[in-house]
């Protein structure tokens, strides 16, 4: 009789001990990176807004790529980047999984050159400035393959995307390839020493914006999770009804004015979701990186898709 007593109270407790973990996990907060950047609205917004609630940490870095080390470092649970800094994390890191994508941007990535470069044959030679890892980087990689160049016909520049428009201006650089605000902070600063000569769109590619995760809070942190989707699915909602007033919002976080940020935004479509376009973009990055040697291996990614929207 007191052994089975004895076997009833260890059940009781390792029952309690098993709810109580898992509440606690549940009630854990959840570290969320994002780059403070045009491509990032939706977070900036849902942030600024409120709409993640109580239970997430909700933190900013410079980069996409950025974003991707502090997953793989493990300083955060889930973060946003572009589809090059995903391809990267995801073939370095087998622990991680797709959420969502919650924007498309195949003119995000801007392709700005000194004035003397009239069109794309004159960039032979030249150098070019780029964030090595970014979306930028393989939507450059894609279009420079379009106009028939090798990765002998010019030099890219590895280059911190805050240091492209001294570069510019002191004829360092004959042309920088980035993604919001890094080419209008250059035309700022180089005037009309410089302009817009392609932007990097690519109809196999529409830079799809994407949510990763950590697998174990995909599985410990369910609802967390979801509560991010809704945040995220909310602000793209505000930003397509009130584009002026997100327009403000994120242009006192990003440090543009409301001008230059209204015209960024409108270069995204803020859709939250996942389709064949984006598995067969995610994938042409990825033959471009592989090419390029930035990976090792092409990611499965039907394997690699743990889904809300």
């Amino acid at each position: 009789m007191k052994f089975q007593n004895f076997t009833k109270t260890l059940v009781i407790i390792l029952t309690s001990t098993l709810i109580l973990s898992a509440c606690s996990r549940q009630d854990q907060k959840l570290k969320l990176i994002f780059p403070k950047k045009v491509n990032y609205e939706s977070f900036i917004i849902a942030k600024h807004l409120g709409y993640f609630g109580e239970n997430v940490e909700a933190i900013t870095v410079k980069s996409g790529i950025n974003a991707a080390e502090a997953m793989t470092l493990g300083d955060a649970d889930m973060a946003a980047m572009g589809d090059g800094p995903t391809v990267i994390l995801l073939s370095k890191n087998k622990n991680t999984s797709i959420v969502t994508r919650y924007a498309k941007g195949e003119r995000i990535h801007r392709l700005i050159a000194a004035h003397t470069i009239k069109s794309s044959s004159d960039l032979k030679g030249k150098k070019i400035g780029i964030q090595i890892g970014s979306s930028t980087h393989a939507a450059l990689y894609a279009w420079l393959a379009n106009k028939h160049f090798t990765s002998d016909d010019v030099e890219l520049v590895p280059m911190n995307p805050s240091n492209m428009p001294e570069a510019m201006k002191s004829k360092q650089l004959d042309a920088i390839a980035g993604s919001e605000p890094w080419g209008l902070n250059v035309e700022k600063l180089c005037k009309d020493e410089v302009h817009e000569l392609a932007n990097l769109s690519n109809p196999e590619n529409h830079s799809p914006h994407i949510l990763v995760a950590k697998n174990k809070v995909l599985s410990s942190q369910i609802e967390t999770v979801q509560k991010v989707v809704e945040a995220l699915k909310k602000a793209n909602q505000f930003i397509k009804e009130n584009p002026d007033d997100a327009a403000k919002i994120a242009a006192k976080y990003i440090g543009l004015n409301f001008t230059d940020e209204a015209k960024c935004i409108s270069r995204l479509d803020w859709t939250l979701g996942w389709d064949k376009s984006d598995k067969n973009s995610i994938n042409n990055t990825a033959r471009f990186f592989l090419k390029s040697k930035k990976i090792n291996d092409i990611p499965d990614i039907e394997n690699r898709l743990n889904l809300f929207y």
